[in-house]
């Protein structure tokens, strides 16, 4: 990041932070008094049967849908830490280029990248909201993407913690066909897994069965 843009850099990080299996078997019951039992009887050569039957019902379930907070454990207050970085780092006043702002901004850009997951929805299917930011695409057709829970994180701003990025992969042949920010719903299995390129560090993926524009 150019020196000129740490300072607002890191005003931007600090907005951003601002089943069951069948019926019960109904079993058919007639009770006769003794005369009807002599007036009705039943032919030795038809005996009487009573047959059962049994409706299975499949229970298909569908995706959980989840928000960000979700994602971030619930002791892990960013607010908080990043109040109690800038005393640390005495930057009351500092200018863009102070070399206190700019070791501020790398060690924030450090506990972003190592922050801490939550395993809950690991190997669940699941469906989350975001903005897309394409890692790679072919024309207007994207592969794979960061999901990231605002509009501007990697490029016109810091890179949102690990834990609040998402990298998804589409699994549908045509991919998505859209664009930069995009605002989408990702249906898939999501799993713990971090990964970093250029433009920011993902804790989680997906692999996409589903993406839709949310409207």
């Amino acid at each position: 990041m150019e020196r000129t843009y740490v300072k607002n850099a890191l005003l931007l990080v600090l907005a951003a932070l601002a089943g069951c299996d069948g019926n019960d078997v109904q079993t058919p019951s007639t009770i006769e008094s003794p005369a009807a039992q002599q007036t009705l009887p039943v032919p030795a050569s038809q005996p009487a049967q009573v047959q059962q039957h049994t409706v299975s019902r499949k229970i298909v379930s569908g995706p959980t849908v989840i928000d960000w907070d979700e994602l971030v454990p619930e002791d892990w207050e960013r607010i908080e830490l990043i109040d109690q970085l800038m005393i640390e780092y005495d930057v009351e006043g500092a200018s863009d280029d102070d070399p206190r702002m700019i070791a501020l901004l790398e060690r924030i850009k450090t506990l972003w990248k190592e922050a801490p997951l939550v395993n809950e929805y690991d190997g669940k299917l699941v469906k989350l909201w975001g903005y897309l930011v394409p890692v790679e695409m072919d024309s207007e057709v994207v592969r794979s993407f960061l999901l990231v829970p605002y509009w501007g994180a990697c490029v016109h701003s810091p890179p949102p913690p690990a834990n609040q990025t998402v990298y998804v992969t589409v699994l549908e042949k045509e991919g998505y066909e859209g664009k930069l920010f995009d605002m989408v719903w990702v249906t898939g299995e999501i799993a713990i897994e971090r990964l970093s390129n250029e433009l920011g560090d993902a804790g989680y993926r997906i692999d996409a069965q589903k993406v839709r524009p949310r409207v």
